[in-house]
């Protein structure tokens, strides 16, 4: 629901962020690739009638970070 979305999203900000920190690349990708996914994840388990703006700043993150729209 709306609220595990918005769990998953908050997850996935923070993950792109902590990848930011000096790490190994493939880490820093791992990372980032995990936080493209659970976007992904929490815009398809929206219900229809959720928040418009939330989904659109879902679809706008993801779109600046190399997701899926």
């Amino acid at each position: 629901g709306p609220a595990s979305s918005s769990a998953r999203f908050a997850l996935a900000r923070a993950l792109w962020e902590g990848a930011g920190e000096a790490r190994r690349t493939v880490e820093v990708g791992a990372d980032r690739a995990k936080a493209r996914a659970l976007v992904e994840r929490a815009l398809s388990d929206m219900p229809a009638d959720a928040d418009a703006d939330r989904r659109a700043e879902m679809q706008g993150w993801l779109a600046a970070h190399g997701g899926a729209t």
